[in-house]
Parts: structure tokens; sequence; C-alpha cells
């Protein structure tokens, strides 16, 4: 079996195991759930409900993605993880970056070609801490791009920063 394929297939395997364990737990499965579980309760807050939950979704040229968890475990989860995901995009030239590469995959040449670096080093610089903080993969032809798991939830953080009435 070739490489490709092998990954694919260990990919869709992992996949069907995610699915699995969150159908077991009465969570919708989503590219990014976890075989995690939620932990107790912290003082001062109610036992969670079904209802108690945290979701997003939508879809982007052909990505599709929807996520859900319960709102307990997000409120009581270590977030220096996700802390440290959310530092890698919270730059305007990784934003810049960020929002070229959903138009189309580029290579750190055509990054800083287009501008949106002042040098090829700072472009491999700001290509790297996005691909170190989880947001983007490089293809066999050395373009960057969102991973795919990664698309929705990225335009999700930019609607979640629009002002929202109350």
């Amino acid at each position: 079996m070739n490489s490709d394929l092998e990954s694919r297939l260990e990919a869709l395997e992992r996949r069907v195991q995610r699915l699995e364990q969150t159908s077991a737990l009465g969570a919708t499965a989503t590219p990014t759930t976890t075989t995690e579980t939620p932990t107790s309760a912290t003082p001062n807050t109610t036992t969670p409900t079904t209802t108690d939950l945290t979701a997003f979704s939508g879809a982007y040229r052909g990505i599709s993605y929807e996520w859900i968890r319960p709102s307990e475990y997000l409120a009581v989860a270590d977030w220096r993880p996700h802390i440290e995901r959310l530092i890698a995009i919270a730059h305007p030239a990784r934003g810049a970056i960020l929002q070229r590469l959903l138009v189309a995959p580029a290579t750190a040449a055509e990054i800083h070609a287009d501008g949106l670096a002042t040098s090829l080093g700072q472009a491999y610089h700001h290509l790297g801490a996005l691909q170190s903080g989880g947001w983007l993969q490089k293809d066999a032809h050395g373009q960057y791009l969102v991973k795919p798991a990664r698309v929705v939830p990225l335009l999700a953080i930019i609607a979640a920063t629009e002002e929202h009435p109350c």
C-alpha cells in the first residue's frame, strides 16, 4: 500500500474511532472531537445539562465543519494550549497571511511578493509560527494552506469578534 493511501486510511480509522467514542458520550462528532471526558464541576457551578453546550459550524469552499462540546468541559479545561493557538494568529501580519491563504495556497516567496511580509525571512517566520500553532500545513509543492479542519474554526473566531447586539 502506498504511503498516501495508508495515511488516508489511518486518518479515516481515527475519525471513525472519534465518532464512535463521541456517540457514546452523546455529543456530536466533529474533526476536533477528542477522547477527553469532561472534568468534575468547579465550586459554585451547577451540574451541566444536555443543553449546556457550546457549538459552532459552517462551510467554506466545500469544507463543512460542526463542533459541539459541553460548556462545563470548556469552562474547566486547561486553556493554555488553546491560548497558545490563539497567540499564533494574534498578529496583524499573520492575520493577513491567513486571510490570503483562505483564498489560495501560497509559498513563502508568494507571501513576500504579495507584500504580506517585509522579507522572505519574515514570511518564513510567520508561516512557521502559524504552522507550529496548528493552523497551517505545507503541501508537496512547498505551498502553505490553512488546514481544512481549521478553516471554519478560524472563520468562527473572526465572526465571534464582530460587534454583537445584546
